[in-house]
């Protein structure tokens, strides 16, 4: 039968006639695997998270965080305050909270094994 050669410049339907493309990532990781899982240096998954900011740290015993709002003036001079003595602006806070809760409430003065 004339004119039934296959143009080979038109694919087949189905067919993909195209060459595999390279693959657009990189291939994965070998150094510092263990059994194909990827480890982070120096530490584990498992290990503590260092802190996202220096000089922040959680709350230490029982104390819970207190956020509030105050004067960018104030909160500049308990720093500095809290800096010549060497204590936390935390520690400075606290001991002006207890100091005002017993003169404006003597009867619930809070107790803590510093007082």
């Amino acid at each position: 039968m004339e004119g039934s050669e296959i143009d080979e410049s038109r694919p087949i339907v189905g067919e993909n006639r195209r060459a595999a493309a390279p693959d657009p990532l990189p291939s994965p990781a070998t150094h510092g695997t263990v059994l194909g899982i990827a480890q982070r240096a120096g530490r584990t998954m498992a290990d503590a998270k260092p802190s996202p900011r220096k000089g922040r740290k959680p709350p230490s015993g029982d104390k819970k965080q207190f956020l509030t709002s105050m004067d960018p003036e104030v909160i500049r001079r308990i720093k500095q305050a809290a800096i010549g003595q060497d204590r936390t602006a935390s520690e400075v806070m606290e001991e002006a909270a207890k100091e005002w809760l017993a003169r404006h409430n003597p009867r619930k003065a809070p107790t803590s094994p510093e007082s």
